[in-house]
Protein backbone atom coordinates (compact mmCIF):
# COMPACT_ATOMS: atom_id res chain seq x y z
CA UNK A 1 0.00 0.00 0.00
CA UNK A 2 2.64 2.38 1.17
CA UNK A 3 4.24 2.12 -2.39
CA UNK A 4 1.54 2.75 -4.53
CA UNK A 5 1.04 5.30 -2.46
CA UNK A 6 3.94 7.02 -2.50
CA UNK A 7 4.56 6.58 -6.52
CA UNK A 8 0.96 8.08 -6.63
CA UNK A 9 1.77 11.47 -4.18
CA UNK A 10 5.29 12.03 -6.33
CA UNK A 11 3.20 12.10 -9.46
CA UNK A 12 1.29 14.76 -8.05
CA UNK A 13 3.95 16.45 -6.05
CA UNK A 14 7.02 16.44 -8.41
CA UNK A 15 6.47 18.24 -12.02
CA UNK A 16 7.54 15.41 -14.89
CA UNK A 17 10.68 17.55 -15.72
CA UNK A 18 11.74 16.96 -11.98
CA UNK A 19 10.83 13.43 -12.44
CA UNK A 20 12.18 13.00 -15.55
CA UNK A 21 15.64 14.44 -14.73
CA UNK A 22 16.21 12.59 -10.75
CA UNK A 23 15.83 9.92 -8.69
CA UNK A 24 15.54 9.07 -4.69
CA UNK A 25 19.37 9.14 -4.65
CA UNK A 26 21.05 10.98 -7.46
CA UNK A 27 22.82 8.56 -8.90
CA UNK A 28 23.48 7.20 -12.58
CA UNK A 29 23.98 10.80 -13.48
CA UNK A 30 20.64 11.97 -12.46
CA UNK A 31 20.08 14.64 -9.67
CA UNK A 32 18.75 13.48 -6.33
CA UNK A 33 14.92 14.30 -6.14
CA UNK A 34 13.66 16.73 -3.60
CA UNK A 35 14.52 15.80 -0.24
CA UNK A 36 12.29 17.68 1.70
CA UNK A 37 9.55 16.61 -0.72
CA UNK A 38 10.41 13.08 -0.74
CA UNK A 39 10.07 13.04 3.32
CA UNK A 40 6.76 14.66 3.18
CA UNK A 41 5.83 11.76 0.50
CA UNK A 42 7.38 8.94 3.32
CA UNK A 43 5.35 10.75 6.44
CA UNK A 44 2.63 11.04 4.69
CA UNK A 45 2.47 7.13 3.42
CA UNK A 46 2.99 5.73 7.14
CA UNK A 47 0.49 8.13 8.51
CA UNK A 48 -1.92 6.71 6.34
CA UNK A 49 -0.55 3.05 6.20
CA UNK A 50 1.31 2.92 9.36
CA UNK A 51 3.73 0.07 10.91
CA UNK A 52 4.59 -1.38 13.79
CA UNK A 53 8.52 -1.60 13.76
CA UNK A 54 11.27 0.38 13.08
CA UNK A 55 12.61 -2.39 11.01
CA UNK A 56 9.36 -2.64 9.10
CA UNK A 57 8.87 1.23 7.78
CA UNK A 58 13.02 0.60 6.73
CA UNK A 59 11.97 -2.53 4.68
CA UNK A 60 8.65 -0.74 3.09
CA UNK A 61 10.18 2.96 2.71
CA UNK A 62 12.98 0.69 0.37
CA UNK A 63 10.74 -0.78 -1.37
CA UNK A 64 9.04 2.65 -2.18
CA UNK A 65 11.84 4.35 -3.04
CA UNK A 66 12.77 1.38 -5.75
CA UNK A 67 9.18 1.99 -7.29
CA UNK A 68 9.26 5.97 -7.48
CA UNK A 69 12.61 5.23 -9.13
CA UNK A 70 11.13 2.92 -11.46
CA UNK A 71 8.70 5.04 -12.12
CA UNK A 72 11.12 7.83 -12.74
CA UNK A 73 12.35 5.22 -15.23
CA UNK A 74 9.77 4.31 -17.28
CA UNK A 75 8.83 8.31 -17.69
CA UNK A 76 11.89 8.44 -19.29
CA UNK A 77 11.72 5.10 -21.91
CA UNK A 78 7.89 6.54 -22.39
CA UNK A 79 9.38 9.71 -23.49
CA UNK A 80 12.50 7.37 -25.59
CA UNK A 81 9.72 5.41 -26.96
CA UNK A 82 7.14 8.58 -27.93
CA UNK A 83 9.99 9.88 -29.81
CA UNK A 84 11.23 6.41 -31.64
CA UNK A 85 7.29 6.10 -32.68
CA UNK A 86 7.13 10.22 -33.74
CA UNK A 87 9.87 9.26 -36.01
CA UNK A 88 8.98 5.89 -37.47
CA UNK A 89 5.45 7.73 -38.36
CA UNK A 90 7.62 10.29 -39.92
CA UNK A 91 9.22 8.34 -42.21
CA UNK A 92 5.93 6.49 -43.49
CA UNK A 93 4.84 9.81 -45.06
Amino acid sequence: MQKRFSVNFVRELLTMEERRESNIKGKRGKSKLDETKIRVVKENAFNLYPLTSGEQQQTAWRLCEKAIDESCRRLNRRVFLDKENVATDHNLE
